[in-house]
């Protein structure tokens, strides 16, 4: 199991895909009311369910929450984890920064225990201030709580990727490969990659293929277009990639359609002559290894 901490957004004790985390969320939240009350915390299940019930009753500040929260973890299972509150916070409830309007669940029980801010309207001063640093249980039925959940779960993922020794989690290039296989240019680049690994396959039987090219020995236009592409693209990708933004690097790649296209309708690869087979060669060996980096992106062709 090591390296699952990393890799996959965990909740409840169970391990999702980004899009399948995300889809969870949305149906537990629904589910809170039929939850049964809870009389101990002894795991993560039931230590969100309390809190839950807390944050349900009254919004507080994690001050507020955090001795009522020690008092309860005397019956805490010894398998389990041993989770910190802020954590458990940060993954599956709101908070508010006083900044702009006072989310409602906030509002309504400020507005019922305390005369002096009922009436106000939610971005007003005083209720703001009164609000701020609380925390509150997202309403199921509005997008934007939804949406704030998953945005702060992808930075806290994004944020352990940053923070990981391992620079290049799968996760992050799954989601790269499912965006940039919606692009209207993914088809007909999949299927180059692929014409290109038979290629170098092939031809790598006989002899190694480096990944060089001498701009002096591109005679074909086609070809020349290529490279000057590559040129300004590759290099632009690499970073992407080595900053760890997968999905941006394979957005830039995909503007090499229409010179790759253009390669394979005017240039003969397996040229006669030794010297230019073995710059074309190279130049889709180059081709091929920026366009891999993120995945095999040959697997996507029909």
């Amino acid at each position: 199991y090591a390296g699952l901490e990393q890799r996959f957004p965990r909740r409840d004790g169970m391990y999702f895909l980004p899009d399948q985390a995300a889809a969870y969320d949305k149906q537990r939240y629904k589910v809170t009311m039929v939850e049964q009350y809870v009389l101990a915390v002894t795991d993560e299940a039931s230590a969100i369910q309390w809190l839950r019930q807390q944050l349900t009753a009254k919004p507080q500040t994690r001050q507020d929450l955090n001795p009522l929260f020690m008092r309860e973890l005397g019956g805490w299972q010894k398998h389990e984890k041993p989770l910190e509150l802020v954590d458990l916070l940060e993954e599956n409830f709101l908070y508010y920064d006083g900044v702009g309007p006072v989310p409602s669940q906030v509002h309504s029980y400020l507005s019922t225990n305390y005369k002096d801010l009922r009436n106000l309207d939610k971005d007003d001063p005083d209720l703001r201030a009164k609000a701020k640093e609380r925390w509150y249980v997202p309403d199921p039925n509005k997008a934007a709580d939804l949406e704030k959940l998953r945005e702060r779960a992808l930075l806290r993922e994004f944020q352990e990727y940053r923070d990981s020794k391992q620079k290049r989690l799968k996760v992050f290039r799954l989601e790269a490969v499912r965006a940039f296989a919606r692009l209207p240019e993914a088809p007909a680049l999949a299927a180059a990659n692929k014409r290109i690994g038979n290629i170098l396959k092939k031809a790598e039987a006989d002899e190694a293929v480096q990944a060089q090219v001498d701009g002096a020995l591109l005679q074909e236009p086609a070809e020349q277009s290529l490279y000057a592409a590559m040129q300004q693209t590759v290099p632009q990708a690499d970073a992407q990639f080595d900053a760890g933004d997968y999905t941006a690097s394979l957005q830039t790649l995909a503007r090499l359609r229409e010179p790759v296209d253009a390669f394979f309708d005017g240039v003969m690869v397996n040229a006669e002559d030794a010297a230019l087979r073995r710059n074309r060669q190279g130049l889709l060996k180059t081709l091929h290894l920026a366009m891999n980096r993120v995945a095999d992106l040959s697997r996507l062709a029909q």
